[in-house]
């Protein structure tokens, strides 16, 4: 079990993108948690890199590294092995976590790894037809750009959670009448 992501070979065998939990991520605008827990990692692997060598986080650190080049199960080797193995790998290198700015660099592509994933799922899709034609309006009645990652203001508008849930329910395709039923 991997110690990143808290899952069995880091979800080799489920894909977020073959849910309807990839059309919930969309709507709001929030990354799934395997993907934030990443970023979070990688942030602290930035703090791990700037720490100064005299303290025992920087001697855990250069440990999983020495075990890392021994090729012993260890910290390190989680993170890398979980970042090639997301849907849309992240490659990287062992010489690529010991710079802050190739971390800042992961931790960008982490989220581009999603945004790619996300772009496949909703192209693929038959229930997501109603979400590739969308137009959306900024709060002036300006059309504005779409953007495939983001909270959807009809969240704030519709109040009511069961409304709220029918609305989510056809934009989706995720009713009795669903495309994927005829």
């Amino acid at each position: 079990m991997c110690s990143i992501c808290s899952c069995e070979d880091c979800w080799a065998s489920i894909t977020i993108w073959h849910s309807i939990l990839a059309i919930l991520f969309s709507e709001t605008g929030l990354l799934p948690v395997r993907y934030r827990r990443l970023q979070l990692t990688l942030s602290y692997l930035k703090y791990l890199i700037l720490v100064p060598r005299h303290q025992y986080a920087s001697a855990a650190f250069r440990h999983s590294c020495a075990l890392y080049n021994n090729c012993s199960s260890c910290w390190i080797g989680d993170v890398i092995h979980t970042l090639e193995n997301l849907p849309i790998p992240v490659h990287v290198t062992l010489q690529g976590l010991l710079h802050t700015k190739s971390v800042d660099a992961m931790i960008e592509q982490v989220a581009e790894s999603w945004e790619s994933s996300l772009q496949m799922f909703m192209q693929d899709a038959t229930r997501t037809l109603v979400l590739r034609k969308r137009v959306e309006y900024d709060s002036k009645g300006v059309m504005r750009e779409y953007r495939l990652w983001a909270y959807r203001s009809y969240l704030d508008l519709i109040r009511v959670p069961t409304h709220r849930k029918a609305y989510f329910r056809f934009v989706t395709s995720n009713h009795h009448f669903a495309i994927e039923l005829l």
